[in-house]
């Protein structure tokens, strides 16, 4: 989807938590980093797609599902208070089973605090475009993914059709045609940022 060679990661280096001592998480933490060769379920960082700057904020579904914890919410809001404070597009790729149970409540605390940052980028006139992929439940659909001012959701998306009809999502795509849709976007966002 992005330039080859174009991105670089930030916020990497750091360390999931276990804040309720919860049984066997640690240890399936670590087999789950060692199957996905990722510390946790999101990656972020700069990119280029098309040439035109972005801010990349991708989930991995093989990393427990790609479920959201307390140290994903927390990348993912740093990442989008990366992209207001540098004027960058966030270009998000969700494929997620929710929240991470073994986190408990303060996993779902992290649907609250990436929407507000998502809403923050956006009060900042910044475009944020969503892309919607397999799996897609819970809360991430109600939270940051679907704040964005561009959703785009894959057709092998469970209920891709329906969101589209039902309004939930703008253009309904082939994982293969989702580059030039979005080099396209991008485009369309950089000229009229220059006009």
């Amino acid at each position: 989807m992005i330039d080859k060679g174009s991105f670089t990661e930030l916020f990497g280096q750091r360390n999931t938590v276990d804040p309720l001592s919860f049984p066997g998480y640690r240890n399936r933490l670590q087999a789950v980093q060692n199957l996905s060769e990722q510390s946790d379920a999101v990656l972020t960082g700069t990119a280029q797609i098309g040439g035109t700057d972005c801010l990349l904020i991708l989930f991995e579904p093989r990393f427990i599902a790609g479920s959201m914890g307390i140290l994903e919410g927390e990348k993912i809001t740093c990442a989008f208070e990366y992209a207001s404070a540098t004027k960058l597009p966030v270009i998000t790729v969700t494929g997620s089973g929710s929240a991470r149970i073994q986190e408990g409540t303060a996993s779902l605390l992290q649907f609250a605090k990436t929407a507000g940052a998502a809403k923050k980028h956006s009060d900042r006139g910044l475009l944020h475009i969503s892309v919607l992929s397999n799996p897609m439940l819970g809360g991430i659909s109600i939270s940051y993914a679907a704040l964005a001012d561009i959703i785009i959701v894959q057709k092998d998306c469970p209920a891709a059709e329906k969101a589209l009809s039902y309004g939930m999502a703008d253009i309904l795509a082939d994982e293969k045609e989702t580059r030039n849709i979005l080099i396209k976007l991008l485009t369309c966002h950089c000229k009229k940022q220059t006009i």
